[in-house]
């Protein structure tokens, strides 16, 4: 964890000191007042806040935001996100103001002084910084009743995860909520979308132009007219870099007090802003590049090394195709639909694979090139160039060598060289994508499709997705729609199915849906009121509307209803007061029983709340303003008013009751809910959640009473003669492996994978035999098969649920005949029998002598292997055939145990033999077995 802000200043214009030729700038006041240990406090920050200089001005000018990046003296970088507004002064001291020429004394509030707010981070939440500064500003400056000491306390005492891809919701403590998502990965740079604006601004070659530049260690120099376009174009370049990360300067905003630096010897990326245009056209070393006109200027005594080819013609074909997609059929006769380009953080994410992809060609092999010299205390790994550059014959690349003599590529080999470490999208790429990436050269639509891919993961790593709350929100009226009987009085409703997702115990998602079905419902409040008798005159006055009544929005009704508000007398007032407080009150009762309905599992002794939840993670999600004492003496004298006497209910209970109660006391409060129905709803609750244990007692106990879901019957293959069976069949399911054949797509033809069997070895082959999922195909059977002998490949693999079943894992095999076994195995087929499988499949296919495979060991008899016992959903046959014979028990008659004894005794029956010619393919697996052990 880390702190959100580091650091709060308020930095103002200082009317006792004054430059040569300007003001200067001195910190009011800061927060905390002492410095963190491991975060010193950043000098010169006032600097900073104005780069263009300390100037006061005759017009109040709007406030502007911007993010500048400090690096300390340990290459740490501080984020300092910068809200300036200007507030009126009296000058007394004739100061020179900006736009106006003569000094002297000028009237009193016409001169303004700017004042900058500051929150220092080492996190990077530009947009996080940018709500909080512009929430602690509207309270300044409205005079809000809310203590600014309460606020900068909440911010700087909030603590945040640095990755992992989990969502911090928290609050300043003025009825706000904020809503921060960690990346997946650190060590992924997060763009948003500055790259897609770079790209925008300076063009596909001037782009590859800098992006060459920066490799090569030359000089680069933005400038602009907007500081936050500065701050974006730096970060874009350098995201470009990835994976290797820029260690010289990088000062995305440079003060005009620090224009001295621009003359350092080393290489830098450095924005400016473009006031200062005609001081920077005299530097002869410095590639320059002016965002707001969409030029670079690239001095003659710079040798810029470009790509080497074919990698450069590919990587422009790449962005071509990506940044204008209609590109490629602009002259057609007949042109297709135009094709609609990818939002705007997809496409960034696009353009950042096209790159991703490039460094993977460029690097390909690299490992092979690491030379190990020590391992204690730490690794200490050379690069051998002369080898890798030999291998790729790139020797005399001028672009390549000056790369590999970098210090980023130091950096990159010193960090990812050790081979025990955490890895990234990049490693992936390289260990297993770069044939691919070879095949897709010359084939766009393959090259497209490989970029998408990337993109998708690259976007995850950066946006939170909200597709998960909608899918949930709109589940949630289904989940007590749908039931089903299972015994006179005795119903099983839908969301006793889906209670085991994770999204129920989210309290943020509770609180998102809350709100949006209460905007609904108060918005139809008001569509609806255009019909009672007090609107009668609402409705004459807009009768001119041109926009109806269907297609106003919540705030556009909103609107609406406060314009008006001081033309209704104070009983109108009165009732709509009471209507919106009804509204309220009885979506928080709906949403209470919702929560009851999906947080009390139907088997009380597996309480998914207490176990999953620790009691930190959804109070950490809540950030509530008020005082939880409600709900706390609630959940605390649960257990003396609810009559429980099972502790594992009581628990179940509490846990229930606490969550819901400090859901309620939050949502209510911050809707302008009554105490007095927030305490009625708090006593309400467990009461809810007594009855409804109650009810899913029944509801369990029948449930348990359902015989096993049918599986479809696994069919046995035909054995070739001397084949036998090694194993039994492993239920599972074969999934599409990315071709066409038998999907029903461009070829045509049935649709008939995915498919449901088993999976079979033998001492010949890998047999997979089945029939398709969907019902439509017709009675079709599917086999898949190859010689063990032709195995390349075997892996484990994680496959997407696509028949709402639950698999384990996955298993794909190759083989050296052009075919592929992708499966899925089912939920009864435990891991050990899968390690069993993979172990009998590699001894056949690696024998210890020749004379054992099965060109020689055809028709010996080959032992079979008994595997462990597969555990079974719900009732399983041997519990089944239990109950049988206990009943048959009671009823004296023990035909069925009794006539298998006698058979078995007599040999009446006989286990037929896999090896046997004519084997019966449509027999089911004999249920004997199971009930011999009963």
């Amino acid at each position: 964890m880390a702190r959100l802000a580091d650091y709060f200043i308020v930095v103002g214009y200082d009317h006792e000191k004054t430059g040569p030729t300007e003001g200067l700038g001195k910190i009011i006041q800061r927060f905390p007042q002492k410095d963190w240990e491991d975060t010193p406090f950043p000098q010169g920050i006032e600097l900073f806040c104005q780069p263009g200089g300390w100037q006061l001005s005759k017009e109040r000018k709007q406030p502007t935001f911007f993010v500048v990046v400090l690096t300390d003296i340990d290459s740490e970088r501080h984020y300092c996100s910068c809200l300036t507004f200007y507030e009126a002064e009296i000058n007394l001291q004739g100061k020179e103001i900006e736009g106006e020429e003569e000094s002297g004394l000028i009237p009193p509030a016409e001169v303004f002084a700017p004042k900058s707010l500051v929150l220092v981070s080492r996190l990077d939440y530009p947009e996080i910084f940018r709500a909080c500064l512009g929430l602690i500003y509207t309270v300044y400056v409205d005079s809000l009743n809310v203590s600014l000491e309460t606020l900068i306390a909440n911010l700087c005492s909030c603590l945040v995860p640095a990755s992992g891809g989990s969502q911090k919701l928290f609050s300043l403590g003025a009825g706000d909520r904020q809503l921060i998502q960690t990346p997946l990965h650190d060590s992924l740079p997060v763009t948003g979308t500055s790259v897609a604006l770079l790209f925008q601004q300076l063009g596909i070659q001037n782009v590859l132009s800098l992006f060459c530049a920066v490799l090569t260690e030359n000089k680069v120099l933005f400038h602009s007219a907007s500081f936050q376009r500065l701050s974006d174009a730096c970060r874009a370049l350098e995201s470009l870099m990835f994976p290797l990360k820029y260690s010289y300067p990088y000062i995305p905003i440079l003060p005009a007090q620090l224009l001295e630096v621009l003359s350092s010897p080393t290489p830098f990326i450095i924005g400016v802003h473009s006031v200062f245009r005609n001081d920077i056209h005299e530097l002869l070393d410095v590639i320059i590049a002016d965002l707001d006109g969409g030029t670079i200027k690239i001095p003659e005594c710079i040798h810029l090394s470009q790509l080497p080819e074919p990698l450069l013609h590919q990587t422009q074909m790449a962005l071509s195709l990506v940044l204008h997609p209609d590109l490629e059929t602009a002259d057609y006769a007949f042109p297709p639909p135009r094709t609609a380009l990818s939002h705007s953080k997809m496409l960034d994410k696009e353009v950042r694979a096209i790159f991703l992809r490039l460094f993977a060609q460029l690097f390909q092999g690299y490992r092979s090139c690491l030379q190990l010299i020590r391992i204690h205390a730490e690794p200490v790994i050379h690069f051998h160039k002369a080898a890798f550059l030999g291998k790729r014959g790139l020797i005399e690349n001028d672009f390549l060598t000056k790369v590999l003599n970098g210090m980023a590529f130091a950096g990159f080999v010193s960090e990812r060289g050790p081979p025990f470490r955490t890895c990234d999208l990049f490693d992936e790429l390289v260990a297993f994508e770069v044939e691919r990436i070879k095949a897709e050269e010359g084939n766009p639509p393959k090259m497209i499709k490989h970029v998408r891919e990337l993109a998708e993961q690259l976007f995850k790593n950066d946006c939170s997705s909200s597709e998960e709350y909608n899918i949930a929100a709109a589940l949630l009226p289904l989940t007590t729609a749908f039931y089903r009987k299972l015994a006179p009085g005795v119903s099983q409703f839908a969301y006793t199915c889906v209670q085991d997702h994770p999204i129920w115990t989210n309290q943020q998602f509770w609180e998102t849906t809350f709100y949006s079905n209460v905007q609904n419902q108060v918005r139809s409040l008001y569509l609806s009121a255009k019909d009672d008798n007090h609107a009668v005159q609402l409705r004459q006055k807009e009768k001119n509307s041109v926009v109806s009544d269907q297609d106003k929005t919540a705030m556009d009704l909103a609107a609406e209803q406060l314009r008006l508000w001081p033309t209704l007398n104070k009983q109108t007032q009165q009732e709509l007061i009471q209507n919106e407080e009804s509204t309220v009150f009885s979506q928080a009762i709906h949403f209470a029983n919702l929560m009851v309905y999906l947080l009390v599992p139907l088997d009380t002794s597996k309480n998914k709340l207490l176990r999953t939840s620790a009691t930190g993670d959804w109070e950490s999600g809540s950030n509530s303003i008020v005082t939880n004492s409600i709900a706390g003496s609630v959940a605390e004298s649960y257990d003396t008013e609810s009559g429980f006497e099972d502790s594992e209910n009581n628990d179940v209970a509490n846990a229930v009751v606490r969550f819901i109660t400090r859901f309620i006391d939050k949502v209510c409060t911050e809707s302008g809910v009554t105490q007095d129905h927030i305490k009625g709803l708090h006593c309400m609750i467990p009461g809810i959640v007594a009855m409804h244990i109650e009810t899913l007692e029944a509801v369990h106990r029948e449930s348990r009473r359902l015989p096993p879901i049918q599986k479809p019957k696994i069919l046995r293959p035909a054995l070739l003669p001397g084949e036998e069976f090694v194993c039994e069949g492993l239920r599972v399911l074969l999934d599409p492996d990315g071709r066409e054949e038998a999907t029903g797509g461009l070829l045509g033809g049935p649709h008939i994978l995915p498919a449901e069997g088993a999976l079979f070895l033998t001492t010949y082959r890998i047999i997979f035999k089945g029939t398709p999922h969907d019902q439509l195909v017709g009675e079709q059977t599917v086999i898949r098969s190859f010689p063990i002998a032709s195995v390349t490949k075997e892996k484990k693999i994680t496959i997407q649920n696509q028949l709402q079943q639950s698999m384990q894992e996955g298993l794909q095999i190759t083989s050296a005949t052009f075919q592929l076994i992708k499966v899925a195995f089912d939920e009864e087929v435990s891991p050990e029998v899968v390690e069993i499988f993979k172990k009998q499949l590699m001894k056949f296919r690696y024998p210890q002598s020749i004379f054992s495979t099965f060109a020689f060991a055809a028709g010996q008899t080959a032992p079979q292997i008994i595997l462990p016992k597969q555990k079974e959903k719900n009732t399983s046959f041997r519990t089944f055939s239990k109950s049988i014979v206990k009943g048959a028990k009671r009823a004296g008659k023990m035909t069925i145990g009794r006539q298998y004894l006698l058979k078995k005794k007599t040999g009446t029956i006989v286990e037929e033999r896999g090896n046997r010619p004519g084997w019966n393919e449509d027999d089911d697996i004999s249920v004997y077995p199971y009930l011999d052990q009963c």
